[in-house]
């Protein structure tokens, strides 16, 4: 059942927050997509436009959006789960 708490494993609060991200794939290939939500451990990225990789699939992500003066650094991220809309990922480091 969608929504079941008890197969709800996120530990942290999501936040709904938009924002541009760079996804980069172990390739080389680069996207444009966008968070629909982020927490402390991970984020769900959308773009109904191209393929979502499998979950397994370790990408690094980069926020394209200026928040402060310089690059935004990249962060490492397991894609869990894969849908229509996009993609889930944990962050992992």
């Amino acid at each position: 059942m969608a929504g079941d708490p008890a197969k709800n494993k996120r530990t942290n609060v999501r936040f709904a927050v938009a924002m541009d991200v760079r996804v980069t794939t172990s390739d080389g290939r680069n996207c444009l997509m966008k968070t629909r939500n982020v927490s402390d451990s991970g984020a769900f990225l959308e773009n109904r436009d191209i393929p979502h990789p499998p979950a397994g699939t370790v990408i690094t992500i980069q926020i394209v959006d200026k928040l402060a003066e310089g690059e935004a650094p990249q962060v490492r991220a397991e894609v869990m789960h894969v849908n229509e809309d996009g993609f889930g990922v944990r962050f992992v480091d």
